[in-house]
């Protein structure tokens, strides 16, 4: 809602809502995913940089791809003892 306020020989329009302060700190995003820090040794990560270069995607991309692609391939464990 809109209030005229005269200030000597000009008629200003104001807002009289009061605005909300603003919040700190980064915005949440609605179904945020878990950083997992990796240590690789450089020359696995030449291995996923190559792979990435040539799937045209990004290194954290390409991590995603291939421990999806190894967990799709996993055998199950046979339990302790048995051969």
């Amino acid at each position: 809602m809109y209030r005229v306020v005269n200030i000597g020989f000009t008629k200003v329009a104001r807002n009289t809502k009061k605005a909300e302060p603003k919040k700190m700190g980064r915005p949440v995003t609605v179904g945020a995913t878990v950083l997992v820090a990796v240590k690789f040794p450089p020359p696995q990560v030449e291995e996923v940089d190559a792979w990435a270069k040539a799937e045209k995607v990004g290194r954290s991309e390409a991590v995603r791809r291939l421990v999806a692609e190894g967990l799709k391939k996993r055998r199950p464990r046979k339990p302790a003892g048995v051969e």
